[in-house]
């Protein structure tokens, strides 16, 4: 194709039973190796790594990192940025710098600024925008997640470097970005239909699906896609943040949270910390942080949905205090503990530290609900509908605050709406039965009342349930 290179060499004996390899690439570049007589195959080893150092200064890193050869990969990582001019090369080198700092140092904060280095120089390139993203999950930066998520999704495959104009690279990205905008908008419909074929090996894509509905408070079909990932024989993402235990542990605390099982939830959350922790592959600064920004936040609001609300202020004080979960529970664990300034103090916080994810907004909702502000919980709905659309909890929970208002009219519109995201949903069944109920439509009343009765319910609701069947008559 006329940019061939041609490789050259000679192989010399030295005196005291020694020999020199001498390769030169085209005549730009000459690599002597030398060693003893019997040492001809590292010597050649040696010699092709040094070319393909040369060749594909990119691909080397790889190589290296492959071979859990870390130190060598870090210094060869950085002398990559010293190699080019372009925005778009460095771009791509300043990217695999940072992800190496990430994954062989846990050093995420540092990974993190060499990635946005490379942002700014190329801002239409994709792979320091996929870093960025993966840095800022792994500190808990929800906020700069979404904003990587959202960036992603308007790259084009063509402005990249070779390898990713040609290769899986930017689908594999595209497909990452799609998970994590419909995860950081509560789209959880979405997110239990999106394909994930790329990104997700097929028992991976099955628990991204289980959680998915969990989250949807739908405990059959995550039950479903569960099973579905044990019988594919491995729980493991590609590139998950978690071991494969871990994420099934994960997936089994939303699904018992949905069920409202919280001394499962615990136990499952517990079993996801002790998977991570004893994954040796990655760094313990970085298993740490995860643990921290990941794990804690699910643990700490199991424990205080138990009861044990000392056991979870033990728990999440030691998260970081620019972690979005870590601040969002630390409020849900004053609502829970009835401390309501504490409570909207931490939701806050929050809300300031990502103002584009609807969650805190809905935690901070759900407290005043119970608190019995309806008002005010109401406009904290309005909120987190805002900020995710198609997230059902917030409109579910400005539904009771309406009948709570004795405006069970008004939630009839909410709990309508909530029920195109979450269709299986007990407890918005029971409420919607309920809100119609007071609304003086009875028998649409009993059909809401059968559909919620065949879905998963607390006993709280089974037993209120029970009771407004036995008025209905």
């Amino acid at each position: 194709m006329g940019n061939e290179q041609h490789l050259n060499g000679n192989l010399r004996t030295l005196p005291h039973d020694r020999i020199s390899l001498t390769v030169s690439l085209g005549g730009s570049g000459t690599f002597v190796v030398t060693g003893k007589s019997n040492d001809l195959d590292a010597m050649e080893q040696t010699a092709a790594e040094r070319v393909f150092a040369t060749v594909d200064p990119i691909n080397y890193v790889l190589y290296l990192d492959g071979k859990a050869r870390n130190a060598e990969t870090l210094r060869a990582a950085a002398h990559d940025l010293t190699l080019w001019t372009d925005n778009r090369d460095l771009a791509e080198a300043y990217s695999l710098y940072a992800d190496m700092t990430h994954s062989i140092t846990g050093n995420v904060r540092l990974a993190l600024t060499l990635t946005n280095v490379g942002i700014a120089l190329d801002p239409r390139s994709t792979p320091p925008h996929m870093e960025s993203l993966d840095a800022s999950r792994d500190l808990g930066h929800d906020e700069d997640v979404l904003a990587q998520a959202r960036a992603i999704a308007g790259l084009q495959q063509k402005d990249n470097v070779v390898s990713w104009r040609t290769g899986p690279g930017y689908a594999w990205v595209q497909q990452l970005g799609a998970v994590n905008r419909a995860s950081e908008t509560g789209d959880f419909a979405n997110l239990s239909a999106l394909p994930c074929r790329v990104y997700c090996s097929l028992a991976s894509s099955a628990l991204l699906h289980a959680e998915a509905f969990a989250r949807l408070h739908d405990v059959v079909d995550a039950i479903g896609e569960i099973t579905r990932a044990q019988t594919l024989g491995t729980t493991g993402a590609e590139n998950a943040p978690v071991t494969p235990n871990a994420n099934l542990a994960i997936t089994q605390y939303f699904t018992d949270a949905a069920r409202e099982d919280w001394k499962a939830a615990a136990v499952d959350a517990q079993h996801a910390a002790d998977g991570l922790i004893s994954d040796k592959s990655y760094p313990e600064t970085l298993r740490s942080l995860r643990v921290q920004t990941q794990i804690a936040p699910l643990l700490a609001h199991a424990l205080a949905a138990t009861g044990n609300v000392v056991a979870a202020q033990k728990e999440i004080a030691v998260t970081p205090s620019d972690c979005y979960a870590c601040l969002r529970e630390r409020g849900n664990i004053a609502g829970i503990d009835k401390n309501w300034n504490g409570a909207a103090y931490w939701f806050a916080r929050a809300v300031k530290a990502a103002s584009s994810i609807p969650f805190a907004y809905a935690d901070w909702g759900e407290m005043l609900l119970h608190k019995g502000d309806y008002d005010a919980a109401i406009a904290k709905f309005k909120l987190a509908n805002e900020k995710g659309p198609h997230f059902a909890d917030p409109l579910e929970m400005w539904g009771e605050a309406l009948i709570g208002k004795n405006r069970s009219d008004l939630a009839l519109a909410k709990f309508e709406e909530a029920a195109k995201y979450a269709p299986n949903w007990g407890r918005l069944h029971f409420e919607w039965g309920e809100a119609m109920f007071y609304a003086g439509e009875r028998d649409e009343a009993r059909n809401q009342f059968e559909t919620a009765g065949r879905l998963d319910l607390s006993m709280a609701d089974r037993i209120e349930l029970a009771h407004l069947r036995g008025l209905h008559g």
